[in-house]
Parts: structure tokens; sequence; C-alpha cells
């Protein structure tokens, strides 16, 4: 019996560890099976952003499509024009010929009369000097007379036939002149079809100018229509509204943004204030807040409440005026020992620390927000406090930023659909936007840019040293992808050795940037210009033939348009809003991401840096990009959003 009570123990102990192996088994397929329902769920994600980015392209080959029959039409119209002025100069040219030949059946017509008339002038000579010997004759015979009595039956004779040959003579002499009055008569008519043919080839010469003056003058009308086109372009006409929407036209704008010059950042947040002094321009009385860092780096206990009472007892009763501009900097908390998703609750609470006294002070009728996480959030909750209308601009990119947590991706999509308008800097960001987060159907979404400072930014007269100046200016960081630019720039200089780059900016990769210059033997040829303020960029880009931005991504590309003020065309990558920018081939060129497709990029621009236009290119930013332009666009979304809290 013991034997047997061991042996079921054994079998038991063995069957706890297969059920411990199964188990674990179970276990681990369970992680798999998990993992794969996470891969797809990543497929699934990759395959509805691979179709929506097939209907752009869709949409983009169709547009293609429309260009490429339009200039197949005047190609076709051009052709058919140049045949026909073809088939001119062939009948010309068979009229020439055929006169040609008649002329020289007549210069050899010429030559035989003239052949003629010699032969005939020899014969006469010959009756000449035949009459004087027999006048000779007769006077011997004469002298001779009374000797030979015999001979005047003989003399008779020889008078007679001295009749004949003198008639002969009378004859020939006539048949002379009238064969020489027809020679004149046929020299004439050669004169005349000498004269003929050269005023035919005079003709044909004059047409041949016509034809290339023409050709010119075709040439001239196409790039002419190509300009003006870029121009209407431009213009953005809409039709059909005829609504009078400044009649609703907000005149209080309170512009919430945490991004705004500072004494240390003095090129933060441009855009920002640029965009405040055209809307002040505009007549509408547009005052900024933004946050200020109030910093707790601690966990003592003590030293947070004190800070915080400190933070607390902070009231403003002035606005400070920076550059033209009503301005209010309101503290927030902030803190290195908390994470970013907290800043949002934070500048919301500093905001609203302060609302009570900004809309007594201040009675604003509208809030616009920069960028949807940080300002968006505290301006949906001064919308709400206030009942007051609320748009939203964003700015951020990559836009994955603000949704790269679930907490990140609610927040910044709460606050967009609490706008009554979401507006974007470009076409390619507002596509992420909709892509990463669920806007509401009542949200209204539109592309408003950026605007440039033209009275700053003006063309100059570009200096001429004999070499190809590129320019880039931007931050040594990753998404600039300043290695790509570089092995670019090396390959396009070992074609074209004229070619010089100068980089403007700072950043933490520019240590990693000199290196591989110096490894890539272009230390002569490009040139780190270092941190360059807005009255150096603007001396940078009169000295540039074309400036050039190599990002991987960008929302918008200030400097594309900074430059184009300037009167500069621009090479971009196929980034988002640089590519939008240059949107014809009269303001630059559009390439894709290699560092192939880059090189012959430069290659092209340069071979094309004669043909671009500074005029053209800066009417067209001036129409599309100017402070005054810009402005009027927002304000029409201003009185909209007006309306649209009436109604």
């Amino acid at each position: 019996m013991n034997d047997l009570a061991n042996g079921l123990e054994v079998q038991r102990e063995a069957l706890e560890a297969k059920e411990g192996g199964y188990l674990l088994q179970l276990e681990q397929m369970a992680n798999q099976l998990e993992q794969l329902n996470d891969l797809a769920n990543g497929l699934e994600a990759q395959r509805e952003v691979l179709e929506a980015k097939e209907g752009g392209y869709l949409l983009q080959l169709e547009q293609i499509a429309s260009l490429l029959e339009a200039t197949n039409e005047l190609a076709n119209t051009l052709d058919a024009r140049r045949d026909e002025l073809e088939q001119q100069l062939r009948l010309r040219g068979q009229q020439l010929t055929a006169l040609q030949s008649d002329f020289d059946s007549i210069q050899a017509s010429n030559s035989h009369l003239i052949d003629r008339a010699h032969s005939l002038e020899l014969k006469q000579h010959e009756f000449v000097s035949t009459i004087d010997a027999l006048e000779s004759q007769v006077n011997q015979a004469q002298i001779i007379m009374l000797e030979y009595q015999g001979a005047i039956e003989r003399v008779n004779v020889l008078d007679m036939e001295k009749t004949t040959l003198l008639l002969e003579l009378e004859s020939l002499n006539m048949a002379a002149s009238a064969h020489f009055n027809e020679l004149a008569e046929k020299h004439r008519e050669a004169e005349q079809l000498s004269n003929l043919s050269n005023r035919l080839e005079s003709q044909r010469e004059a047409l041949e100018a016509q034809v290339t003056r023409l050709g010119q003058t075709i040439n001239s009308l196409v790039e002419e229509k190509s300009e003006y086109q870029v121009l209407v372009d431009a213009l953005h006409i809409r039709l059909g509204d005829s609504r009078d929407i400044m009649a609703a036209q907000p005149r209080k704008v309170l512009i919430v943004s945490h991004m705004y010059p500072r004494e240390y950042n003095l090129a933060g947040g441009i855009f920002v204030h640029e965009q405040v002094k055209a809307l002040r321009a505009q007549g509408i009385d547009a005052r900024v807040v933004s946050g200020e860092p109030f910093w707790i780096n601690t966990l003592n206990p003590k030293i947070i409440k004190r800070a915080l009472g400190c933070y607390l007892a902070q009231k403003i009763e002035a606005w400070e005026e920076y550059d033209g501009v009503p301005l209010i900097r309101f503290p927030y908390v902030v803190s290195s020992l908390l994470p970013f998703q907290t800043h949002a609750v934070s500048y919301t609470h500093g905001l609203l620390q302060q609302a009570a006294w900004l809309q007594a002070d201040f009675p604003f009728e509208l809030i616009h927000a920069h960028t949807a996480y940080t300002d968006g959030t505290a301006g949906r909750r001064l919308a709400s406090r206030f009942g007051l209308p609320l748009v939203i601009t964003e700015h951020t990119g990559p836009f994955s930023t603000l949704t790269r947590t679930g907490y990140l991706r609610r927040m910044t999509q709460k606050a967009l659909n609490a706008a009554d308008k979401v507006i974007s800097v470009s076409s390619a960001l507002l596509s992420d936007i909709r892509q990463q987060v669920r806007l509401s159907p009542r949200v209204d979404a539109q592309v408003i840019a950026n605007l440039v400072d033209m009275e700053l930014f003006r063309t100059q007269p570009k200096s001429s040293d004999g070499f190809i100046h590129l320019l880039w200016v931007g931050h040594f960081v990753p998404v600039k992808r300043v290695p790509v630019l570089l092995e670019a720039f090396a390959g396009a200089f070992r074609v074209q050795p004229l070619l010089r780059l100068r980089l403007a900016g700072s950043g933490e990769g520019l240590e990693d940037a000199r290196a591989l210059v110096d490894s890539l033997g272009l230390t002569h040829v490009v040139e780190f210009a270092g941190h360059a303020d807005r009255a150096q960029l603007v001396d940078y880009y009169r000295d540039c033939d074309f400036l050039v931005i190599s990002s991987e991504s960008e929302t918008f590309g200030v400097v594309a348009i900074e430059a184009m003020s300037c009167g500069r065309p621009v090479l971009t990558t196929r980034c988002g809003g640089p590519a939008e920018i240059v949107s014809h081939p009269v303001l630059g060129k559009v390439v894709g991401m290699s560092v192939e497709a880059l090189t012959e990029g430069m290659l092209a621009m340069t071979e094309q840096r004669a043909d671009f236009n500074s005029k053209v290119i800066r009417k067209v930013t001036e129409l599309k990009f100017s402070s005054a332009s810009i402005a009027q666009e927002i304000a029409a979304v201003y009185s909209a959003s007006i309306e649209k809290s009436i109604r």
C-alpha cells in the first residue's frame, strides 16, 4: 500500500509540473495574441493613413492632368501657326527658284547673242577690207583707162560687183542693228528679273526676320501669361459672396498666446506679434495675454506653500506696451518636477486668475488662441466663462507632439471642438489635425497662412561676385535634415564648382554639421554664419540666388515667404507648408526627400536662376502673405464667428 501511495504521489507531482508548464504556455500564447492585436491595430491605422494619402495623390494627379491638357492645347496652336509659316516660306522658295531658272536661261541667251554679234563684226571688217581693195583697183583702172580700153567692161563688172557688195553690206548692217536692239531688250529684261529677284530675296529675309520676331513675341507672351496666371492664382478671388461680413466685425479681441517675443528670445512668436499688429492696423483693438512661467523647483512643502502664496498674490492691474501692442504677461506655475501634460492646467489657472480684471478693463468680444493644447485649453475655459466665440490657430509641428499620449490627445481635441473656427497655417497641418483628432461636424476649419513684414523684407539688387550663392536658415535639429542638405550640396558642387552655401542658425546639431563639412572637404565653400537677427536675414536673402529648405516636416515655413518677399526663389523638399508656398515654377522648385532629388533641384535652380523674376515673386508674396491680406482674412473669420454666435 505504501508503494502504491508513493507511486500516486509521484504521478500527482508530475501532473502538477505539467499543469504549471501548460499554464506558462497559455500565458505566453496570451501575450503573443495581445501583440498580434496591437500589430493588427497598427496596420489598420497605417491603412487608413495610406487611403487618405491616396485620395490626396489622386487629386494632385487630376490637377496635373488638367494642367497638361491645357499645355498640350497651347502647344498644338503654336505648332499649327509654325506649320503655316513654314508652308509660306516653302512657296516663296519655289517662286524664287523659278525666277532664278528664268534668269539663268536669259543669261545663256544673252551670251549667245553677244557671240553672234562679235562674228558679224568680224565679217563686217572683212567686207570693209574687200571694198577698200576694190576701190584701189578702180582707181588703178581709171589711171590706165586710156591705155586699157579693153578693160572697160571688166571695170563695169567690177562696179556692179561693188554695188552688189555694198548692198549686201548694208543688209548685214541692218541685221546687226536689229540683233543689237533685240540684245538690248533682252538685257533690260534680265536687269528687271535681277531686280525682281533682289526684291524677292529682300522680302524673304524680311519674312524670316518677321517669323523670328513672331516666335520671340509668342515666347514672351507665353512667359507673360504664366506670370499673370501666378498673380491671378495669388489673388484668392472669391465670387458669389456679397455679404457685408465687416458689419459684425468685433472691435475688441483678446489674443491668447504663450508664444510671444521676450527680451531673451525676440524671435519667439514673432509671427503672432506681427499678426496682431496687422489686425490693429485694420481697426481691430487686438490685445495679447501671454503666460510667463512661475518656477517652483522644490519638494519642500513649506517652500512650495510660500511660493504658491506669492503666485496667488500677484495681481495685474495695467497693460504694458510692446511695439505698439497692449500686452499682459500673467504668471502660471511650472516645475521641472512636473510633466508637460500639466502645463495646460496651470496655464489655464493663471489666466483665469486675471479673467475678472481683464473683462472689466477690456470688454473683449472674441478670444483668439494660438495652439490648441496650452492656449486653446485656457481660451476654451475663458470663452465658456463669458459666453464668447473662440477661434484657435494651430501652428504646432509635427502635430503628433500634441497627440502623443491619450491625455494630450483628449485635451487638444476638446479645445479644438470647443472653437467656433479652427485655423491651420497650412493644408498639410490641417490634414494632420483631421487624421489625429476627431473634429466635431460643427467645427469649421480653414487654412490661413502666416504673414511676412513686407516693409522689412524688401527686394534689393544682388551684388555679383561670379559665384552662385545658396542660403539655408533654421535650427540645427534633426527635423531640418542638415546632413541631407550637406550631402546634396556636395553632389551639386562636384558638378558646378561655382556653388557656395551659407548656413544661418544655431542648435544642438551645429558641431556635427561642422564635422560633416570637414569630412566632405567643403570647408572652403560652406559658411556657418551663426544665429542671425531679422536685419541680418534681410542681407542674407539679398546676397543669395535662392533659399534651400531641406526639412522632413514643416507646418508652414516662414523663411520661405521672407525670402520671396525679398524677391528670391525657393527650393524646398516636399515637407508640408513650404511645398504649398512654392505653388508655381516661377516661385521656385519642389523636390523629393532624397539626397539625389535635392542635388538635382540645386542644379536645376542654378541653371534657371536667370529666369526667375524677382518682381513677380514679390508681387505674389504681397498678394498672398502681406500683413493686409492675412489680416483681412482673419477679420473675416472674426466676423463670421460673431455672426455664428449671435444666431
